[in-house]
């Protein structure tokens, strides 16, 4: 999966996560400090835009993440055929590189998580809006139905008393 010019596969984030547990800790408090940000901007407002980026980003970044792979696999090959004493060395300055391209790394699937969570949080609002919208509805609804049921209760009994006494007053007429 592509996002914002970022790899965020699985396999990449569980490559790059260290410690779940303050993942974890870092994950709750930005969702106490997102729920306190949320816009009352439209939902759906930005969609197509990010839609639209990523379709554009989809035919790039697969290449670059193949020639990545092969720089990588050319760097181990090389890396195999250095003496043990150099090797140390390299091996070392690798570490470094990595570590800090691993922390570079770990910042932007943080990031990430924040828009993700923030946007998360942004579509469960609006869900419990739409359920509490709803339920006022059905409310009102009930009540526009039993108000109808009462109007055709009045309309038969006045209908019924019209004709009961229009016919009893035909009767005796007719009679006498």
């Amino acid at each position: 999966m592509k996002h914002l010019n970022h790899d965020l596969s699985w396999r990449t984030i569980c490559r790059r996560w260290t410690s779940p547990t303050q993942e974890s800790d870092n994950i709750l408090e930005t969702i106490d400090n997102h729920q306190a940000k949320i816009s009352s901007e439209p939902v759906l407002k930005d969609t197509f835009e990010l839609l639209s980026t990523n379709v554009i980003n989809v035919d790039k970044k697969p290449l670059e993440f193949l020639e990545n792979q092969e720089k990588q696999h050319s760097d181990s090959i090389l890396e195999s055929a250095i003496s043990p004493a150099t090797e140390i060395h390299a091996s070392c300055h690798h570490q470094k590189i990595s570590n800090e391209l691993c922390t570079s790394d770990m910042d932007t699937a943080r990031s990430e998580l924040r828009i993700m969570i923030s946007q998360l949080a942004v579509f469960v609002n609006h869900s419990r809006q739409q359920v509490k919208d709803d339920n006022e509805s059905q409310d009102w609804h009930f009540v526009s139905m039993v108000i109808d049921r009462l109007c055709l209760v009045f309309f038969f009994y006045n209908h019924v008393s019209f004709y009961c006494t229009y016919f009893s007053q035909r009767l005796t007429i007719f009679y006498t």
